[in-house]
């Protein structure tokens, strides 16, 4: 048997490396089971290490007729998802009716989680939920409750708040997570409210499967982090070229702060002004600390978090509104959050695969953020088994696209090869132009200016039947169905702020709505800085859950910018929601996956994927608000 992954708590990355590779150069040295069993070994270690790439090259080195194949195709479908790969993960499984039990409660809990990360969630909680009787010691079942709230911390609301079911285990932990969540996406709150709502849950569902360990946990974790703020400084310039962003942000922190309803012993807010050339940075820091500030936000400059990332023992916990150009570096009590693009395009790249779509073309403006997008772009697509047939950029200064796309889509060899034939028989011929053909999807990276004249020029270049994807730059995040009507097809991920639709029972809590409502009223000239305004909100509400992120890697925190987990070095990473365009009105949707588990179950041949009839792309019919 291969040690528990606890064997390797506590070694660093680097003595981790360093083991899988000594592990791996023992296995070459040796032959037959002990070498099989040497490089499952290693490659457990380079998964442990998050060494994707190389545990799943040393995996691929045990043979097929090894003792050792079935617990090597396990781990092997592990990395697959390890790498958001859902769909070659199913590939690689064992037939369940060939593994031993043991083996079997693995398989169990592999499926579950890609049925998770397929965006099945009903289905992963309960294979977790009928998981439970069959774990013989408790810090397996303490795990196993972790994993069934990280599914249900992955939900958006709108989803959590209206997914039911008759099965009273599952509905025990849908109300559970609900309870949470209404405190969660709050700022400091009652303690005495938390353990009333908790109690009232236990009292309807005596029975409920989730262990008293857990639930204790998470109020202790979520209640030890609210009482500890007192005091938070705001370092974020009121002057200069950042000062309307800052503004905007401010605002929305504010709301959020006066619209919750704190307990006696709210905590202070303190502004202090980033701008001011006359005192640096680290004395600005420094005072607001030896103010009594017990956390800090801010701040907004790229060059100051920078600098920040020098300070490795930061007294206080400081949320940044931006990250680092280093993102390989971390500064403890330092977290990063902010509206990265390249999330966007990150989880882009990562639908269309789910989407069964293997081969795409980029078309990007020729500035420093197109070719960010491209690059994250197509290093997750790639990196899941994409190809990236072609890519062309446009030039912003002009709104003519016809160039670049028919470069893409090598119309212009087209239209030399007609020309060519013309010359070769010496007259003219009818010439319709043909596009390539070995492309299934386009990614175009564009503001709504752009997209708006990219989506009908590509229609009249024959490629309107193929799906386009975009991220969130190309909606203004208001309805003009004039304008956006040439957009229509088009999908796009955006934050639930955003994408809400209070008509179709809500993409934000109640809570948020309001916030929405006064965004719209006190602030109508900042409608264009919308995005930021959500910023804000979220930044202030981290506050109160930074530590419960920090310390639970399956936390998520439901944003109005995303759903919001901590990921490397402190970097918050958001998970977006969908949109498509239909009638000129940008419209929620649930986004179908190309992928279905079910044969894995009890087949024993290799499962083969088709469309999942739960996961059709059905529009909300409700326009986005």
């Amino acid at each position: 048997m291969l040690p528990e992954a606890s064997t390797y708590t506590g070694l660093g990355a680097t003595e981790l490396t360093e083991l899988a590779k000594q592990t791996l150069q023992k296995a070459n040295m040796s032959s037959g089971e002990e070498r099989d069993h040497l490089l499952l070994k290693s490659a457990q270690i380079f998964h442990y290490n998050h060494d994707f790439n190389n545990a799943s090259k040393t995996i691929s080195l045990i043979p097929a007729s090894s003792p050792l194949h079935i617990q090597a195709q396990l781990l092997a479908a592990r990395i697959a998802l390890a790498q958001n790969n859902p769909e070659k993960a199913i590939h690689l499984m064992p037939a369940l009716s060939a593994l031993t039990p043991s083996q079997q409660l693995q398989a169990k809990s592999l499926l579950a989680d890609i049925n998770a990360a397929s965006g099945y969630t009903l289905k992963a909680i309960k294979a977790r939920v009928e998981l439970e009787p069959l774990l013989e010691t408790s810090a397996a079942k303490l795990d196993n409750d972790r994993q069934i709230w990280r599914i249900l911390s992955a939900m958006p609301t709108s989803t959590l708040n209206q997914t039911t079911t008759d099965d009273k285990r599952i509905q025990a932990w849908l109300e559970l997570a609900r309870i949470m969540r209404g405190f969660t996406t709050k700022g400091q709150t009652n303690v005495s409210n938390v353990k009333d709502a908790v109690l009232n849950w236990e009292t309807h569902y005596p029975e409920h499967p989730v262990s008293h360990e857990f639930v204790s946990n998470l109020m202790n974790d979520y209640i030890a982090t609210t009482e500890k703020v007192k005091k938070i400084a705001i370092l974020l310039p009121q002057q200069g070229k950042f000062a309307d962003a800052a503004r905007t942000i401010k605002n929305g922190l504010l709301s959020a702060y006066y619209a919750d309803n704190h307990p006696p012993g709210r905590p202070v807010l303190q502004f202090y002004d980033t701008a001011d050339d006359t005192v640096a940075f680290s004395a600005l820091l420094q005072r607001a600390i030896s103010e009594g500030a017990t956390n800090v936000i801010g701040p907004l400059n790229k060059n100051l978090i920078n600098k920040l990332l020098l300070q490795h023992n930061l007294p206080v916990p400081v949320l940044a509104l931006n990250y680092s150009e280093n993102d390989q570096q971390q500064a403890e009590n330092l977290f990063q959050f902010g509206l990265a693009p390249e999330d966007e395009a990150r989880q882009v790249a990562e639908l269309a695969i789910k989407q069964g779509k293997h081969k795409a073309v980029i078309l990007r403006p020729d500035n420093e953020w197109g070719n960010r997008l491209q690059m994250v772009f197509s290093q997750t697509f790639t990196s899941l088994g994409g190809t990236i047939i072609n890519t062309q950029d446009y030039a912003t200064s002009s709104a003519d696209y016809s160039r670049p796309i028919r470069r893409l889509f090598n119309l212009d060899q087209s239209a030399q090869r007609h020309r060519r034939i013309e010359n070769l028989l010496g007259r003219s011929l009818k010439f319709t132009p043909y596009r390539r053909q070995d492309v299934d999807m386009i990614f175009i990276a564009a503001t709504y200016r752009a997209a708006r004249g990219i989506m009908p020029a590509l229609k009249f270049y024959r490629a309107g039947n193929l799906p386009v994807y975009a991220t969130s730059s190309v909606y203004t995040g208001s309805i003009d169905v004039n304008r956006d009507a040439d957009l229509n097809g088009l999908v796009f991920c955006d934050m639930p702020w955003v994408l809400e639709n209070t008509s179709s029972g809500g993409l934000l809590t109640k809570n948020r709505q309001a916030l929405k409502q006064i965004f719209k009223r006190n602030w109508p000239d900042q409608q264009a800085y919308t995005r930021l305004f959500a910023l804000g909100i979220d930044a202030y509400h981290l506050i109160f859950n930074l530590e419960y992120l920090h310390d639970n890697d399956f936390a998520r925190f439901p944003g109005a910018t995303g759903n919001l987990q901590l990921g490397p070095y402190n970097r918050i990473i958001r998970t977006l929601l969908w949109a498509k365009f239909i009638n000129g009105k940008a419209v929620y949707i649930k986004p179908k996956i190309k992928l279905d588990i079910t044969p894995a179950l009890n087949s024993t041949t290799t499962p083969s994927t088709r469309i999942a009839p739960e996961h059709g792309m059905t529009a909300i019919k409700q326009p986005v608000l």
